[in-house]
């Protein structure tokens, strides 16, 4: 009878720690602090406004990234991440010098000219004061320094 009372006991010993002991909140696997981030292109830099998404929220865990930027047909830069991206591509329709998007899951993409698009994109984010990024941008490959704020 009495290693059944000192069962019991510890039994509700237990109960009465586990209840006490704090929850921590779940830990989110991308944790992103800031909804902007910079580009260094040619000693200028450039604000990147992310959108509110997976496919921005993992492109800012990356950071910070050196990415040689290939051109391609005159109106983009593009370079291949390091891994692939959450996707949710969409028909780009028009899209806009500023636009910066992932092109099939592991491919970032600036346009520093506007035009309109067949070709389905994942936006990651736009740059706010692109009126100088095709200047800045240049002719051929360029390194893009992409820094968290």
């Amino acid at each position: 009878m009495k290693p059944l009372w000192i069962l019991a006991i510890f039994a509700l010993f237990l109960t009465a720690c586990h209840a006490q002991t704090p929850t921590q909140p779940p830990k989110q696997e991308h944790a992103m602090h800031s909804s902007v981030i910079s580009l260094s292109i040619n000693n200028q830099v450039f604000d990147l406004q992310l959108e509110n998404n997976p496919t921005a929220q993992s492109f800012a865990n990356l950071l910070p990234l050196d990415l040689a930027m290939n051109d391609h047909l005159n109106n983009e830069k593009f370079a291949t991440l390091p891994n692939a991206l959450p996707t949710n591509d969409k028909t780009a329709g028009q899209i806009h010098a500023g636009d910066v998007m992932l092109y099939q899951g592991d491919t970032v993409v600036i346009f520093y000219e506007s035009f309109h698009s067949n070709y389905r994109y994942t936006k990651i984010g736009r740059i706010s004061n692109a009126d100088a990024l095709k200047q800045t941008l240049g002719r051929g490959d360029v390194v893009v320094k992409w820094n968290a704020k």
